[in-house]
C-alpha cells in the first residue's frame, strides 16, 4: 500500500501540473479538482492519519477509494473523469517510485455517458419546418 504525507502530495500535485503545463495543456479545471483533492485528503489525514517525523501520513489507495465514494449529487460519469485525473496523478508518481500505487480503472462507476441522441428522419424535419412555416408570428 502507498503511504504519502501531506506534504508530498502537494509536491506531486505541484510537479505534475508543471509537467502537463510544460506538454502544451492549461490544466485549468484539473487544477481545480487537484487543490479540492487536496482539501479532502487534509480532512481525511485528520480523521484516519498517522503522525510521523514528517507530518500525517495517510493511505493514498484510502483515500482515493473515499474521495470516489464521497456522497454527492454528481454523477457517474463526473466520479470516471475524476478517477482518470487521479490515475494520470499516480501514474505520473510511479515514474519515481516504481512500487506507487495506481488505482484500477474499475474504481470509477461508469465513464461513458448513457445519453444517445435522437436523430430526426427527413420525413421529421420537413415536417418540423413545416410547422414552423404555417405558425403565425406573435410579435
Amino acid at each position: 500500500m502507498s503511504m504519502i504525507t501531506l506534504t508530498g502530495l502537494a509536491r506531486d500535485v505541484e510537479s505534475f501540473l508543471a509537467f502537463k503545463r510544460a506538454l502544451g495543456r492549461p490544466y485549468h479545471r484539473a487544477e481545480l479538482m487537484l487543490q479540492s483533492f487536496q482539501r479532502f485528503a487534509q480532512a481525511y489525514a485528520a480523521r484516519t492519519g498517522k503522525s510521523s517525523r514528517r507530518g500525517k501520513t495517510i493511505s493514498l489507495a484510502g483515500v482515493i477509494r473515499a474521495w470516489l465514494s464521497r456522497p454527492s449529487v454528481r454523477k457517474p460519469v463526473t466520479a470516471g473523469l475524476e478517477l482518470g485525473l487521479l490515475r494520470h496523478l499516480c501514474l505520473y508518481r510511479r515514474r519515481r517510485d516504481g512500487d506507487g500505487f495506481v488505482p484500477e480503472q474499475a474504481w470509477a462507476p461508469q465513464t461513458e455517458s448513457p445519453f444517445a441522441p435522437y436523430v430526426f428522419s427527413h420525413a421529421q424535419i420537413r415536417q418540423l419546418l413545416d410547422a414552423a412555416r404555417d405558425r403565425k408570428s406573435v410579435v
